[in-house]
């Protein structure tokens, strides 16, 4: 009986730990694209967001780090994910993130 009771407690520690970590992975990518945006007063009216974006759209993200001065030579496309923003003014925006930071094409 006490050796029951161990493995129940076993599992239910588990299960509790389990639960705990999945709610602390972070924010959804939509919300940080969306909080970048509208952080820099520009209100958002749609987005859509990728995190396995195609062959073009890995393109895409590259050049818009390269713009940012961000050698792409050791960027696996798995970090990158790819976002299009339709801002409330009709503009649509094409922005990447990675390693936790968000970026757009920057025209110098």
């Amino acid at each position: 009986m006490m050796r029951t009771c161990r493995i129940a407690l076993v599992l239910t520690i588990l299960a509790a730990s389990m639960v705990a970590v999945v709610g602390c992975i972070g924010p959804e990518p939509s919300d940080q694209f969306r909080e970048h945006f509208e952080e820099q007063g520009m209100s958002v009216e749609s987005l859509e967001v990728n995190k396995t974006p195609h062959e073009a759209q890995v393109m895409m993200d590259r050049m818009i780090l390269d713009s940012n001065g961000i050698d792409t030579a050791n960027v696996y496309d798995e970090e990158l994910v790819h976002a299009t923003v339709t801002l409330e003014n009709g503009e649509e925006v094409t922005a990447v993130r990675y390693k936790d930071n968000i970026y757009t094409y920057k025209n110098d």
